[in-house]
């Protein structure tokens, strides 16, 4: 596979389309649905993508294997996340899930968290979110954080994380690699629009 990260971010530029606007997000909310397959593997082997063992600094995206202690009680889960790191912690790290938002949720979260929470504006690999559970929970513009907020052990992760540098945030969020198990995507989707109904 080439590197479809890069690819859909030249197919972008190619088509004159400024990244992080109204209309990169309505371009990729469209162009990921003509997407059929994504081999998550080898998404994880492609060059550049930066492999580590470390979530820190705090603030940084990352996609990851993941099995989950617990799979026979938890109603769902996604057994490929793509996070936005939140918190360390001693046995692994607390973070945003994205997957777990439908894709225009997902695109109004990032864009508040890009307009107000970034450390500066240069996206480039000193870029990260500055990120609290309290800042999320205070502030009204961050509401669609809740059914995508959720604990990692980094024992359960499979192999490396892959870091996803923040020029390649955009892309890296609307990818349709999300894999979800005991319960499809648009279950997972509708059940977190009630959670985000229930605690407005």
């Amino acid at each position: 596979m080439a590197n479809l990260i890069k690819d859909l971010q030249e197919e972008l530029s190619t088509n004159l389309i400024d990244p992080r606007t109204k209309e990169s997000r309505d371009w990729f909310i469209q162009r990921v649905k003509e997407i059929t397959r994504v081999d998550r593997r080898e998404l994880m082997s492609e060059d550049p993508l930066e492999l580590t063992r470390r979530v820190f600094p705090i603030g940084r995206m990352y996609m990851f294997l993941y099995n989950p202690i617990g799979q026979e009680t938890l109603p769902y889960y996604d057994r490929f996340p793509v996070v936005i790191t939140v918190k360390k912690l001693k046995d692994g790290f607390t973070g945003l899930n994205l997957h777990y938002l439908p894709l225009i949720y997902r695109a109004r979260l990032l864009e508040n968290l890009q307009m107000v929470r970034l450390n500066n504006k240069r996206y480039d690999e000193t870029t990260r979110f500055r990120l609290t559970y309290d800042i999320l929970n205070e502030n009204n513009r961050f509401r669609f954080f809740r059914p995508c907020f959720k604990r990692y052990k980094m024992s359960r992760i499979r192999g490396n994380l892959a870091l996803i540098h923040s020029s390649e945030w955009e892309v890296a969020s609307y990818l349709p690699v999300a894999f979800f198990r005991k319960r499809k995507e648009p279950y997972v989707h509708m059940d977190s629009r009630r959670i985000i109904r229930e605690n407005m």
